[in-house]
């Protein structure tokens, strides 16, 4: 299709797009793109709109390029430059490989590609290989659906420039995303997104980019059982698994992800044989079909492993999300026959560092560090001093913990524990990412442990809380989901950072952190440089330890209330009260900051 072939389609003059485009430009956008692109059906989709006159959708659609940040590319899966789709992976792996090409040692490297089961993430893989290939670049291919945990290691593993997993994590089901790891097989940081991105705009179209034939190419490799076998036992080494064998069942859920064929071997090396999975949602499936949203922190995403739990009297449940590199916990709910206590993201955190401070003689605990993201909780840093190990909070994103663990082991100090409350934990850093596997087997560990004692899970959360106090954490979200309510509820952030609260809920503010800006400013004025790098966040602090902050989300179009509330544990017998009590509080105080941000 030629520029200007669309001239003859009748478009509403008054309407106006995003960039300040107007129709004429859009019209010859469309044309273009659909000129270039390399997939037949994405061709026609965009032509069936444009026949349709739907340019409200379209404007939608050619708002930009996806934007390639330092989680790479996630988006709904359709035409266009600003979705999901084959000529955007041609057009970003383009990019990619001119952004290795610019460093000397990672011309003709070897990049690591895996995928996850959702829609189009074996057609993507292979798209993004026949580039690197047509470049000269050696591929490794786990062309099979994998956690993304394992893709990680084995660039890791294999000493790759580079590795690209297609995923998009626990995004809804017509998403999909292109995950970027650099020679340190760690997420990229920036400046590096920022150099793709300009080097994404710079390309022309996906057809002018080369791909290569894979079949019979000299440079590509597949990895199989053997990749899959040095990881179980990295797994293994890392959980150091010293529960006493004693019958423990456990209900496994992997929200219809990658998870299973390395969730249970891992858990059976470990000796769990006692572990069920939930049969409805065991294989990968792309459409999700027995959950709204395959994110096992949402609200009865976990039902049906609830279900089977009952049914096998399970001691622990545990979930993973569908690439396998977060995980959750519930617990039986000691005041409800049959139920079960999700546990937080915080709580899970706190409980594996308590265990794995534990497995550590006290004699090198101090060489020991532990990183959490500034959005989770605080108990981290008490807890580590408690031990006299070393601890580090960043800024969001597991990028930024495990470039925290190589920059301090510089310094003597060998990681331990990193995790962000988003259920993301990584356990003695076997990948340079969160790994949802090994810690699974790390907390099956430390529950069959406790089982054998007689004791619960809860009676380790005691005795946290009596050790650093009840945090407990709450969370209220404000939805941004078009331009005009993004700049709205950004404005109203500003605002909070001029104009803070004196108090919230009778709580006094005695201080708030405008990393904006870099600064924390207490209540009689005075100002320190804060340690993080300047990025968009909120915080407030409260009399007696409590906190809130406020940030926009990096993934989602909507920005996060996190209140972290410390209770009393020592007025109450039940370490479920102390973190009800507190649980409670912190949301009604998030939902108060939420309201300021809220437009109608």
């Amino acid at each position: 299709m030629e520029p200007g072939a669309l001239a003859g389609v009748s478009v509403r003059p008054e309407v106006r797009y995003l960039k300040g485009m107007t129709n004429a430009a859009l019209e010859t956008a469309v044309a273009q793109w659909i000129d270039g692109d390399i997939d037949e059906a994405d061709r026609a989709e965009l032509a069936a709109l444009v026949a349709a006159n739907e340019w409200a959708a379209l404007a939608d659609r050619f708002a930009g390029d996806l934007a390639f940040g330092t989680a790479g590319l996630r988006g709904r899966i359709e035409a266009g430059p600003n979705r999901m789709n084959r000529a955007v992976v041609v057009r970003a792996t383009g990019a990619v490989a001119d952004w290795l090409e610019a460093d000397e040692d990672g011309r003709g490297g070897l990049v690591v590609l895996g995928r996850d089961g959702r829609r189009k993430s074996d057609v993507f893989l292979r798209d993004a290989a026949a580039v690197l290939v047509a470049r000269g670049f050696s591929v490794a291919l786990l062309d099979r659906p994998v956690p993304t945990p394992l893709v990680a290691f084995a660039a890791r593993k294999l000493g790759a420039v580079a590795a690209i997993a297609i995923t998009a994590s626990h995004n809804p089901p017509d998403d999909n995303g292109y995950k970027l790891y650099d020679r340190t097989g760690g997420q990229i940081v920036s400046p590096s997104d920022e150099r793709i991105a300009a080097r994404i705009a710079a390309l022309g179209p996906a057809r002018s980019i080369p791909r290569a034939d894979l079949e019979g190419s000299s440079l590509v490799r597949h990895l199989g059982a053997e990749t899959d076998a040095a990881f179980l036992e990295a797994v293994a080494a890392a959980a150091r698994v010293a529960s006493p064998k004693v019958p423990f069942t456990v209900v496994y859920t992997p929200m219809h992800g990658v998870g299973a064929p390395f969730m249970v071997p891992a858990l059976r090396a470990a000796g769990f044989e006692a572990v069920h999975v939930v049969p409805e949602q065991a294989e990968p499936d792309g459409t999700f079909p027995t959950v709204k949203f395959p994110n096992p922190e949402e609200k009865g995403a976990l039902d049906l492993a609830f279900a089977l739990a009952r049914a096998k009297q399970a001691d622990l449940v545990v979930a993973s999300d569908p690439d396998a590199d977060r995980l959750a916990i519930a617990i039986p709910d000691p005041t409800t026959p049959g139920a079960f206590v999700q546990l937080t993201g915080n709580e899970v955190g706190v409980l594996l560092a308590h265990h794995l401070f534990g497995q550590t003689p006290a004699a090198e605990r101090s060489k020991k560090l532990v990183v959490r993201s500034i959005v989770s909780t605080p108990m981290l840093d008490k807890l580590a001093a408690s031990h006299g190990a070393r601890a580090d909070a960043t800024l969001t994103g597991f990028k930024w913990i495990a470039r925290s663990f190589t920059a301090h082991r510089a310094e003597g100090l060998e990681p331990l524990f990193g995790f962000e409350e988003a259920l993301g934990y990584c356990i003695r850093e076997i990948v340079g990412d969160k790994d949802g596997i090994a810690a699974a087997v790390a907390f099956c560990d430390l529950a069959r442990g406790l089982h054998a004692q007689g004791r619960t899970v809860l009676d380790a959360l005691g005795d946290v809380y009596a050790s650093v106090g009840a945090f407990a954490s709450a969370q209220a979200t404000v939805p941004h989901p078009t331009p005009e309510s993004r700049a709205a509820v950004f404005a109203a952030l500003e605002g909070l950072m001029a104009d803070p609260p004196r108090e919230v809920r009778g709580r006094k503010v005695v201080a708030v952190g405008d990393f904006t800006k870099g600064v924390r400013r207490t209540a009689a004025g005075v100002e320190t440089r804060l340690a993080l790098p300047k990025t968009l966040l909120v915080e407030l602090e409260f009399e007696g330890g409590s906190r809130i902050l406020v940030r926009p989300s990096g993934t989602e179009p909507k920005t996060k209330v996190y209140a972290d509330v410390l209770g009393a544990p020592e007025k109450t017998a039940s370490p479920l009260a102390a973190r009800e009590a507190a649980r409670l509080e912190g949301q009604a105080m998030a939902d108060e900051i939420a309201s300021r941000l809220r437009v109608s």
